[in-house]
């Protein structure tokens, strides 16, 4: 993508940040930092992200970045917790609903829309046995950059579909001046296929979404709940039961499709 020259929201700030998170478990703390560093250019909006940069690049031992973020976020308050190693961390990564649903563009049948589904289950609730409750964070908006991707490329779609327009008026007139009837049934049939292309990648989750959470080694049962935009249950829900390690993190992934 870089070597064609893509616009940054087409670069995935979100694979930058699960790069982060495994380098981050592998204890190479510089290259987590680095990768953290570069989601962050990309987007700013992950709210996550200003605990994880100061927390690696105190762990990457780069004082200088430390003090950089501390004074760009002076809200940020510093958990002993990420720094004792007695401590694990469990990392929930939860892909939210339903991706935008490819249709034909309005009043323009030749070309495609992207248009948000309705999800019940907007974000989610994790529940650890004697500890106080967390919700999900949405570090990427799928939605959001799938549409933007497509409105970016419809001039392009237009130019392409212009110049197949005119080359099937070509091949109707050639048939045309043999057999007018012919001719005309053939500029029918051909723009009847002339079909925007609604192919898609229909899984996708609508959304990216994570909390972090510190715990003592041992084993829980953890609970996961899915939550509507005004925060009320919808019924959705994960029961597992997970070990942490200390010094560690544990990944838990769940996908919801209300």
């Amino acid at each position: 993508m870089k070597m064609d020259e893509r616009d940054p929201y087409e670069l995935s700030p979100f694979a930058r940040y699960l790069a982060a998170m495994l380098w981050e478990t592998q204890k190479k703390y510089d290259d987590a930092y680095i990768e953290y560093e570069g989601s962050y250019k990309l987007d700013t909006r992950n709210p996550l992200l200003p605990t994880d940069l100061i927390v690696m690049a105190k762990k990457a031992r780069r004082p200088e970045a430390e003090q950089k973020w501390k004074k760009e976020f002076p809200n940020y308050k510093e958990d002993k917790k990420a720094f004792d190693r007695s401590y694990g961390q469990l990392i929930v990564i939860y892909q939210q609903g339903w991706g935008a649903e490819k249709t034909t563009r309005p009043g323009q049948y030749r070309f495609p829309a992207l248009r948000s589904v309705y999800n019940k289950t907007t974000g989610a609730q994790i529940s650890i046995e004697n500890q106080k409750p967390e919700n999900t964070q949405m570090v990427y908006d799928v939605d959001r950059v799938a549409i933007e991707t497509l409105e970016k490329d419809y001039g392009s779609l237009v130019a392409r579909r212009v110049g197949g327009i005119a080359a099937k008026a070509v091949v109707s007139d050639q048939i045309r001046q043999k057999n007018q009837l012919l001719g005309d049934l053939t500029w029918i049939a051909m723009n009847l296929t002339d079909r925007a292309d609604l192919r898609q990648w229909s899984t996708l989750p609508a959304s990216f979404q994570i909390a972090k959470i510190y715990l003592k080694p041992g084993t829980y049962k953890i609970k996961l709940e899915g939550l509507d935009s005004t925060g009320v249950f919808t019924g959705e829900n994960l029961e597992k039961e997970i070990t942490i390690k200390a010094n560690n993190n544990t990944f838990l992934n769940w996908r919801s499709l209300q």
